[in-house]
C-alpha cells in the first residue's frame, strides 16, 4: 500500500539494504526528490524536503562542473542532517601491489572504477610493470566489452576528447583531453577544438573524421555495443557535423549535466576499421588480437603488442610512441603485462616473489591476508550499505508518537540510531577491514563527494543526548509516553543485530 506504512501495519520500520553506484557522476535522480516518492519513484524512504528538492534541481540543470559540485555538497549536507537513511560504509576492494610502487603515481579510484591511463605509474628502475587478473582475456573491442576487468588494459589503448583529470583542482572532473578546448552555450551543442598534433599508435593524425566515425559507430546496432541503450539516448547519427579537420561540433539529443561524460567516448581510428562492417566489429578483434595484434591501437598510452594463449595467458602492451607527442607525457613503463592467474593465492605469491607488480581487487583479498612484504590499497568500489528508515515512521519518521511530538523529534531518533551503528568494528571484524565509514548517500568515489563531512562517531552518550532531545528519558524523571514502545535498547538491538547479521551474510556470500 502506498504510501509504505510501518512494519506493523504491513510496511517497514528500518531496512539494511545496498546500492552499488559505480559512476563516478553521482545521479541520485529518483532516490530522494519529493516528486519521486513511491509509487512515482524510487524514493522508498517517503522522504521531503523543499531544501533538497531545490538542490537537486540546480544540480541537475547544471553544465558547469564546479557549480555542480557545489550543489553536490549542498545535497549531501542536507541528507547529513536530514538522515532519511544511514549510510553504515563503503565498499572498497583490496589491491596488492610491490611496496615500491609509487602510490602518487596513480589516482586509484580512477583505476578502480576503469577510468584511468598508466603512463604516469612508476616503479623505480622498472621498465615493465606486470598485473594480475582472474579474468577479462576474452574481450578486445572497446565498445563490446563487458567484463570490467578488460576494460583494465582496453583503456590504456584508446583515448576520448574528455577525460578525468585527477589533479588539483579538478579533482577528477572531465577536461580536454584529445580536445584542447570543448564548449557549449546551452548545453546540447559543444564546439570541440582537436588537439592537430594528436596521433594514433601507427602514427596516423587523428582527425575530425575519426570522431564523427566513432561517434556514428557506437550507436549502430549492428555493432550492439556494451551500453548502446546510454549512448542512444544521447546521440544521434547526425550528432557530430565536421567544421574543418580538427574542429567539430557535437549536438546532444537532450540537455544532460553530464554531458562532458560523453565527450569521454574513446576514439577509434577509422583508417583501420572503415572496411569491418559493424557486425563483424566483436569478431575481427578477437582475430587480430591473436594474428595482428597491432591492429588493436589507438591514441592512448600503449597498444597491444601480443595476445599469448600458448604458455601463460597474457595481455602484452608496448609504449605508444607518438602519445607524448601531444600529451607531453612519456609512459613511464615501455611494457605492460595483464597476466592471468586463477586464485588469489597464486597471484599473491607472485607479488611475494617479485613476477607480479599488482593483483586486481576482484580476488576480493583481506588486508589481513597479506605478508608485510606487500604493499596495497583499498579503493571503493561505488557500493554502499545503508539502514533505509520509512520516513512515514510515527517515531521514526514524522516524529507523532515522540513524547515531544513532531519531524525535528524524529530526527533526534535517526541521529541516535546512527551513533549506535558501531561502524568501524563492521569494517574492521565483518569486514576484514575493507571498508569506508558511511556519511551519506553519496559513493565515496564520486565527484563532489564531500570530505568534510566526518561519519557519525559511534557512542551510547551522544544517542542518549538525541533521544532526550526527542522527550525520552533515560535517568529518573517524571516524563511518560502512554503506549511507549521505542527505547534505546531496543533499536540498538535492532540496528545492530539485524545489520551484523545480513553483512555477515553478504560477506559469506561474497567469499564464495
Amino acid at each position: 500500500p502506498y504510501p509504505i506504512p510501518s512494519y506493523s501495519e504491513g510496511g517497514y520500520d528500518l531496512l539494511v539494504t545496498s546500492w552499488n553506484l559505480p559512476l563516478m557522476d553521482w545521479n541520485p535522480e529518483g532516490l530522494f526528490e519529493t516528486e519521486s516518492t513511491v509509487p512515482f519513484g524510487d524514493n522508498f524512504y517517503q522522504y521531503s524536503s523543499q531544501d533538497f528538492d531545490l538542490a537537486f534541481d540546480n544540480y541537475m540543470q547544471s553544465y558547469d562542473p564546479v557549480a555542480r559540485k557545489s550543489y553536490a555538497e549542498e545535497m549531501q549536507e542536507i541528507l547529513y542532517n536530514d538522515l532519511p537513511q544511514i549510510t553504515i560504509f563503503y565498499d572498497q576492494l583490496c589491491y596488492p601491489h610491490d611496496l615500491n610502487f609509487d602510490t602518487n603515481s596513480w589516482d586509484e579510484i580512477l583505476w578502480g572504477n576503469d577510468d584511468q591511463s598508466m603512463e604516469n605509474w612508476s616503479i623505480p628502475a622498472q621498465t615493465e610493470f606486470h598485473y594480475a587478473m582472474p579474468y577479462g582475456f576474452s574481450d578486445f573491442h572497446i565498445y563490446t566489452y563487458s567484463s570490467s576487468l578488460a576494460g583494465r588494459w582496453l583503456h590504456q589503448i584508446y583515448d576520448g576528447l574528455a577525460a578525468r583529470n585527477p589533479l588539483s583542482p579538478y579533482n577528477r572532473a572531465y577536461t580536454p583531453n584529445l580536445a584542447v578546448l570543448y564548449t557549449s552555450l546551452d548545453g546540447l551543442t559543444y564546439n570541440v577544438l582537436m588537439n592537430p598534433i594528436a596521433k594514433f599508435a601507427d602514427g596516423h593524425v587523428l582527425n575530425a573524421s575519426d570522431v564523427e566515425y566513432s561517434y556514428q559507430l557506437i550507436i549502430d546496432s549492428d555493432l550492439d555495443a556494451e551500453d548502446l541503450w546510454y549512448w542512444d539516448n544521447h546521440v544521434a547519427v547526425d550528432s557530430v557535423t565536421i567544421i574543418d579537420e580538427f574542429e567539430v561540433d557535437i549536438t546532444f539529443k537532450t540537455a544532460y549535466a553530464f554531458q562532458d561524460s560523453i565527450l569521454r567516448l574513446p576514439i577509434m581510428p577509422k583508417h583501420i576499421w572503415e572496411g569491418v562492417s559493424p557486425q563483424n566489429h566483436e569478431s575481427q578483434a578477437g582475430t587480430w588480437a591473436s594474428t595482428n595484434p597491432s591492429k588493436i591501437m589507438g591514441a592512448g598510452p600503449y597498444y597491444l603488442y601480443d595476445y599469448d594463449t600458448d604458455t601463460t595467458l597474457f595481455i602484452h602492451l608496448k609504449r605508444n610512441d607518438y602519445y607524448d607527442d601531444w600529451s607531453g607525457v612519456t609512459p613511464y613503463f615501455e611494457d605492460v603485462y595483464f597476466r592471468l592467474y586463477s586464485s588469489a593465492q597464486t597471484a599473491l605469491s607472485a607479488i611475494v616473489s617479485g613476477t607480479i607488480d599488482m593483483a586486481d581487487g576482484f580476488y576480493d583479498f583481506e588486508t589481513n591476508d597479506l605478508p608485510g612484504t606487500v604493499g596495497y590499497s583499498l579503493i571503493g568500489d561505488g557500493t554502499l550499505q545503508e539502514l533505509a528508515i520509512n520516513n512515514n515512521h510515527p517515531y521514526l519518521g514524522t516524529g507523532e508518537l515522540c513524547p515531544i511530538a513532531g519531524a525535528e523529534s524524529a530526527k533526534h531518533v535517526r541521529k541516535a540510531i546512527s551513533h549506535i551503528i558501531p561502524r568501524q568494528q563492521i569494517i574492521d571484524n565483518i569486514m576484514n577491514g575493507s571498508g569506508r565509514l558511511g556519511v551519506t548517500a553519496c559513493p565515496s568515489i564520486s565527484y563532489g563527494f564531500d570530505e568534510s563531512l566526518e561519519p557519525h562517531e559511534f557512542s551510547i552518550d551522544l544517542a542518549k543526548a538525541e533521544m532526550e532531545a526527542a522527550g525520552f528519558c533515560y535517568t529518573d524523571c517524571t516524563t511518560t509516553t502512554e503506549g511507549f514502545s521505542l527505547s534505546l535498547p531496543l533499536i540498538f538491538g535492532i540496528t545492530i543485530f539485524t545489520t551484523c547479521m545480513i553483512l555477515l551474510i553478504n560477506k559469506k556470500k561474497r567469499k564464495k
